[in-house]
């Protein structure tokens, strides 16, 4: 335990050099990350990619269906339900669909 403390306050004497490696380096590291980088990456054709991507999977969305369908349930069980329960009723169907 004593090392760490005796070391404390000293300066690296091989700084200098490792700045000026890393500082060498920069412009090598971003070349490769402008190469990995998608030149097209702003068109709608990339940008509708990423957002299927982030979009739910079939058994979330399934799941999201289930969870309205019973979440209106009750509000259809009358003669005469809520337009908006009906409304969500059909916007189930829809999601469940994406999902058969």
């Amino acid at each position: 335990m004593r090392a760490p403390v005796r070391r404390r306050g000293r300066i690296n004497p091989l700084a200098a050099e490792e700045l000026d490696a890393v500082s060498a380096r920069c412009p090598e590291l971003a070349a490769q990350v402008a190469a990995a980088a998608w030149p097209d990456w702003n068109t709608p054709l990339r940008i509708r990619e990423l957002s299927s991507s982030r979009m739910p999977g079939e058994h979330e969305l399934a799941e999201i269906a289930a969870q309205l369908r019973r979440a209106v349930a009750s509000a259809l069980d009358l003669a005469y339900p809520d337009p908006e329960a009906v409304r969500l009723t059909k916007l189930a169907d829809q999601i469940a669909k994406r999902t058969d």
